[in-house]
């Protein structure tokens, strides 16, 4: 769809032998927002997280968000509240800790020189 009016949307599909089925597709009800680069985590008690970019275009805006299932994906939580609203946070990636932790790792454009990168974390506790 066109970015400007929003619609983007992160689907997350799975394979039955030669076919796809979507287990689910995160999409914003609100008008002018795409999300973007999604990243899926596994844990070892089939726990889901997906980790993606929230952008805004008008007024102008970009958050990391996290969605989750305790049930492999049959259902899903509502986004939480946002993990980085800097604007500047990009690439997430997830990956289940010890236990119930997530940890979420981003680069980040905060440090003010052009082209120039450092990468943050987040942990979160499910539960």
């Amino acid at each position: 769809g066109d970015e400007r009016a929003g619609g983007g949307a992160v689907t997350l599909e799975a394979s039955s032998g030669d076919t796809w089925q979507t287990m689910v597709e995160l999409r914003s009800s609100d008008k002018g927002v795409t999300l973007r680069d999604p990243d899926l985590a596994v844990s070892p008690s089939n726990e889901l997280a997906v980790i993606y970019r929230w952008w805004r275009n008008s007024p102008r805006a970009k958050q990391l968000r996290l969605a989750r299932s305790d049930d492999g994906g049959k259902t899903w939580s509502r986004p939480e509240q946002p993990i980085d609203t800097s604007g500047q946070a990009f690439d997430p990636n997830a990956v289940w800790g010890g236990g119930k932790t997530l940890v979420v790792v981003w680069a980040d454009e905060r440090r003010g020189v052009r082209c120039s990168t450092s990468t943050r974390a987040a942990r979160r506790t499910a539960g």
